[in-house]
C-alpha cells in the first residue's frame, strides 16, 4: 500500500496468507477476524472493520442501513452506525474502492483516536451488501494501483463471507427445524413413494427403534392397516389423505388422526410425502359421548313435541331446530334469522308478557323464562307455543350473551282449554237456570207481596183523592216507593244471578255480608220447616271471588241440604277464619295448609254414603230421582272454589248429616274504598234546579217511562223532547242535529236498537253526549257500553235524582 509496505504484486506471502484465511472456516465472524488480522499485520494498519446491511447472525434482523458487524480491535469503535454524510457511503454506490488521507476526509466519528488528522483510511465494496474499512493512524496512504490489486483479494473475501453467511443460515435453519419438529407433541414423519419411513420425530411416547425403510402400516394395529393403505392410495391421486387409525406401538388402545400430504415439487432427499399422527383418543370418545347425548336429546325432544331455539344476543340472531320450523310451517333453513324478525311473529297481545318474562330472567328475578304465547305461522295462522329458556353464557361483567331454550306446540291443549271453558260456561249457566227454578216459587211469593203493597196503597190513594182527603197521601206514596224499591232490588238480584257473564271476574268480597244478603233472597226456596241458624265471625278479610258465583254455590248447598233432610231439619251456616296444618281437598285431592276464610254449611239429614263420596264432584253424578236434578250442583261448586284458588272439605256420616266447608283465600288489601252516599229525599226548586234549559232528546218504546223521565228532567230545569219510535227519533235528530244537547235512549226497541240509534246520531255529531238506559240486555252491559264510547250506562229503574244528576254532569 505505502512505500513502507512495499509493492503488493511482489508480496506473495500476503496473498498466500489471505487465501489461506478464506479457506479455513465457514463461520462468518471467524472468517472476518482471520482475514482482517492478516491485512492489519501485513499492511501495518491499526484498525479494520466491516459495515453491512445484513446481519451475520440469522437470529438478528438487519436494520436495512450500514451497521458495524465486525471490528478489530473492537475497543476503538466509536459508533456502530455509519453516518449518513460519511464519504464511505459512496463506495457501494460507485462499486469502487476509496482511499482518504486525513487532510482530505477525517476518520473522526467512527473510531477513537487521539490524532485522527494524521491518519488515513480506505474502503472497499463487499458485493453491494457491505463495506470493508482499513485505517492507519500514521497516515500511510493507499494509492490507486494498490487499491486495484487489493480489491481482487477483497472481492474473494466478499464471496467467501457471503457463502459463509448462507451456510450459517442453513445450519441454523436445520437446527431450528429439528428442534421445532422434536417439540411438536404429534408424531411427524416422512415416507418415500413406496410408503416406507425415511425420517420421524420422537413423539407420543413411542418406542421408535430403527424404523427406517419399514412400511408406515407397521405402526398401526391389524384392524387399521387396511384403512392406512387406502389413505396411501388416495395420497397418490389427490395429494392429501386423512384417516383415523389405532397405534400398535403403544400399550393399550391409542387412536390417532393420520394426515398425509404429498410434496408438491416432487421427492426431496428420498422423501415423497410427509405426515402427522395426533392422539385423538380422548377427543373421539368425547365426540361419541356428545353425539349419543345429542341423539338422546333429539329423541326426547321429538317425543315431547319440543323444538330448540338459540339466541345470540350480541349478533341478535336466532337459530331454531327443524322441529321449531315445522311448528310454524316453515321449511328447514327458511325461518327468520334475526331477533327483530322473530319478535314480529309474536302476537301483539302476548309480546308485552313475553318481554316481561325475559327481562325478569335477565335481571335475575326469575330462574328461567316461561311464557305461553301465540306465534304467526308461515301460512298466516296463529299457533300456541310454550317457550322455556335461560341464559347459558355471560361476559365478565355478567351481561347475558346467549339464550337457549325449548318451544312446545300447545295449540291442541289451548284449543281444548277454550272448548272446556266454553262447555263449563254453558253447563254453569244451565245449572244456574236449574237453581233459579228452585227460587221461582219463593220469588213469585215475594213479588206478589210487593205488587199487593203497591196496588193496595195506590188504590187507597185514589180513593182518598176521590173523597177529597189528601192528608194520608204522602204516607201512601212512601209505601209505594218502598215496595217498588224492594221489587227493583229483587229483579236486579235475579238478573245478576242468571247473567251469562257470571264467573269471569273475581273481586274483593265481604263474605259475611254477601251470605246474609243471599239468604234473604234464597230463603224462599226453603220450606219453613227447615230451621236456619247462622254463626258468623265478624271483621273477616275479604275474599277474591265473583259474588254471583258465591250465591249460586250457597244455593246449591242449601237445595242439597233441603233434599237430604226431606224438607225438615236444622241447617247451620257459619263463616270464620281457619288455619289448617294438613288436610286434603275433597274435590281436587291436593294438600290443604295455611290460613283460609271458611264458609261452612251443615245439615242433619241422611248423610252421604261412603261409596258415593269420591264421586260427588263429578259432573252429572246424582243419587236423586230422575227429573229432580242434573247432577251439576257440586261440580259447579268445585269449579267456583278452585277458580278462586280455594278448596272444598266434606265430612259426612250416614244418618247424621253432612258438612261442606268452602276454603277461600283472603284477597289482597285494596288501597281505598269508594262508599256511595246515603240516599235522601229529592226536592226540586228554582234555586236547586240542575238544568239551565238545555234540550234533551229522550227515546224509549215504553210511553209510561217516557212520561216519567220527561217530567223528572223538566222539574230539574231541562227542556225535553220525547219519542217512542226510535226511527222517528233519528229523523227528528237529523233534522236539527245541533238543537239537542244530549241523547238518552233505551237499548231494546223495535226496528232500531239503542246502539244503532247512537251510532247513526254520532255519524252526524261525533261529539254528542249519550246515555244508554236499559232494563236488561244480553247484548250490552256497562263495560261494553264504555268500550263503545257511550258516556253513561244506567240500569232501570232510575230515580229522578240519579237521572237529573247524570244529565247535569254530562252537560257541565
Amino acid at each position: 500500500m505505502s512505500e513502507e509496505s512495499g509493492d503488493l504484486s511482489s508480496d506473495v506471502m500476503l496473498l498466500y496468507e489471505l487465501s489461506l484465511s478464506l479457506g479455513r472456516t465457514l463461520d462468518p465472524e471467524q472468517l472476518c477476524r482471520e482475514f482482517i488480522n492478516v491485512l492489519l499485520t501485513r499492511l501495518n494498519m491499526g484498525f479494520g472493520g466491516v459495515w453491512s446491511m445484513v446481519s451475520l447472525d440469522k437470529n438478528r434482523i438487519g436494520s436495512g442501513d450500514f451497521e458495524l458487524v465486525y471490528a478489530y480491535p473492537a475497543i476503538r469503535v466509536r459508533t456502530h452506525a455509519l453516518p449518513l454524510e460519511h464519504p464511505l457511503r459512496s463506495v457501494t454506490a460507485r462499486a469502487e474502492p476509496l482511499s482518504h488521507p486525513a487532510q482530505q476526509g477525517p476518520m473522526h466519528g467512527l473510531i477513537h483516536d487521539d490524532d485522527t488528522q494524521s491518519g488515513a483510511y480506505a474502503g472497499f465494496p463487499l458485493r453491494g451488501f457491505g463495506i470493508l474499512v482499513l485505517y492507519s493512524a500514521r497516515g500511510i496512504g493507499v494509492d490507486a494501483g494498490a487499491l486495484g490489486r487489493l480489491r481482487a483479494v477483497v472481492d474473494q473475501f466478499a464471496v467467501a463471507l457471503e457463502g459463509a453467511m448462507a451456510h450459517s443460515w442453513v445450519v441454523l435453519d436445520a437446527i431450528e427445524r429439528e428442534a421445532i419438529i422434536e417439540a411438536i407433541p404429534d408424531l411427524l414423519f416422512g415416507i418415500d413413494s413406496s410408503g416406507r419411513l425415511t425420517w420421524w420425530n420422537q413423539a407420543l411416547d413411542l418406542d421408535l427403534h430403527d424404523l427406517r425403510g419399514k412400511p408406515l402400516t407397521c405402526l398401526f394395529q391389524q384392524a387399521s392397516q387396511e384403512g392406512v393403505s387406502r389413505a396411501l392410495g388416495d395420497l397418490a391421486g389427490s395429494g392429501r389423505a386423512q384417516v383415523d387409525a389405532w397405534l400398535a406401538t403403544l400399550p393399550g388402545d391409542t387412536l390417532v388422526e393420520l394426515n398425509l400430504v404429498r410434496l408438491r415439487n416432487g421427492p426431496s432427499r428420498n422423501v415423497w410425502a410427509v405426515g402427522s399422527a395426533r392422539d385423538v383418543t380422548a377427543l373421539r370418545r368425547a365426540e361419541r359421548r356428545l353425539r349419543i347425548s345429542e341423539e338422546r336429546l333429539n329423541l326426547a325432544l321429538e317425543g315431547a313435541n319440543d323444538g330448540l331455539w338459540d339466541i345470540d344476543l350480541r349478533a341478535r340472531t336466532v337459530f331454531v331446530s327443524p322441529r321449531c320450523a315445522a311448528m310454524l310451517h316453515y321449511q328447514t333453513g327458511k325461518t327468520p334469522v334475526t331477533l327483530e324478525a322473530w319478535s314480529k311473529l309474536v302476537h301483539p297481545d302476548d309480546l308485552k308478557d313475553l318481554r316481561a318474562s325475559a327481562l325478569d330472567h335477565l335481571c335475575g328475578r326469575r330462574a328461567t323464562i316461561v311464557a305461553e304465547t301465540r306465534l304467526l305461522t308461515c301460512d298466516g295462522q296463529w299457533c300456541w307455543a310454550m317457550l322455556r329458556g335461560k341464559v347459558v353464557e355471560r361476559d365478565e361483567q355478567g351481561k347475558a350473551l346467549r339464550l337457549v331454550g325449548t318451544q312446545t306446540d300447545i295449540t291442541d291443549r289451548k284449543t281444548a282449554e277454550l272448548e272446556r271453558e266454553r262447555l263449563y260456561r254453558e253447563l254453569h249457566q244451565a245449572q244456574k237456570m236449574e237453581a233459579l227454578g228452585h227460587l221461582t216459587g219463593g220469588i213469585a211469593h215475594d213479588f206478589n207481596n210487593i205488587l199487593a203493597a203497591i196496588l193496595g196503597f195506590a188504590e187507597l190513594a185514589r180513593n182518598r183523592l176521590s173523597a177529597g182527603s189528601t192528608e194520608a197521601l204522602p204516607g201512601y206514596v212512601d209505601q209505594i216507593v218502598m215496595a217498588g224499591t224492594r221489587g227493583r232490588d229483587l229483579v236486579s238480584k235475579m238478573l245478576a244471578f242468571s247473567r251469562v257473564q257470571g264467573g269471569e271476574a273475581n273481586e274483593p268480597t265481604a263474605i259475611v255480608e254477601l251470605v246474609e244478603e243471599s239468604l234473604r233472597m234464597l230463603k224462599p226456596a226453603l220450606p219453613s220447616s227447615v230451621v236456619i241458624s247462622t254463626d258468623f265471625e265478624r271483621d273477616l278479610p275479604k275474599v277474591a271471588i265473583d259474588p254471583v258465583q258465591v250465591q249460586q254455590a250457597l244455593l246449591n248447598l242449601l237445595i242439597n241440604a233441603r233434599d237430604a233432610m226431606n224438607g225438615q231439619g236444622d241447617l247451620e251456616i257459619s263463616s270464620r277464619r281457619r288455619r289448617y296444618q294438613e288436610g286434603e281437598c275433597s274435590a281436587c285431592h291436593r294438600n290443604v295448609t295455611g290460613e283460609w276464610v271458611e264458609l261452612a254449611v251443615r245439615d242433619n239429614g241422611r248423610g252421604i254414603a261412603a261409596e258415593h263420596l269420591p264421586k260427588i264432584f263429578d259432573p252429572f253424578f246424582s243419587t236423586k230421582e230422575v227429573g229432580r236434578g242434573a247432577g251439576m250442583g257440586l261440580a259447579v261448586i268445585h269449579g267456583v272454589v278452585c277458580r278462586a284458588g280455594g278448596h272444598v272439605l266434606v265430612e259426612s256420616r250416614p244418618g247424621e248429616g253432612s258438612e261442606f266447608r268452602l276454603l277461600l283465600p283472603a284477597a289482597a288489601p285494596v288501597a281505598y274504598e269508594i262508599s256511595e252516599p246515603a240516599p235522601g229525599v229529592w226536592r226540586v226548586s228554582e234555586d236547586t234546579a240542575l238544568g239551565r234549559g238545555q234540550h234533551v232528546l229522550v227515546v224509549d218504546d215504553e210511553t209510561a217511562l217516557l212520561g216519567y223521565m220527561s217530567e223528572s228532567l223538566n222539574l230539574a230545569g231541562f227542556r225535553v223532547t220525547t219519542r217512542s219510535d226510535s226511527q222517528e227519533a233519528l229523523r227528528c235528530f237529523l233534522e236539527q242535529p245541533q238543537e239537542f244537547a244530549l241523547l238518552i235512549t233505551d237499548q231494546t226497541m223495535p226496528r232500531l236498537t239503542g246502539l244503532e240509534l247512537i251510532q247513526a246520531a254520532r255519524r252526524q255529531r261525533p261529539d254528542l253526549p249519550v246515555v244508554l238506559c236499559t232494563g236488561y240486555s244480553e247484548v250490552v252491559n256497562e263495560a261494553k257500553a264504555h268500550s263503545l264510547g257511550i258516556d253513561r250506562y244506567l240500569a232501570k229503574p232510575v230515580s229522578p235524582e240519579q237521572l237529573a244528576s247524570v244529565v247535569a254532569d254530562l252537560l257541565k
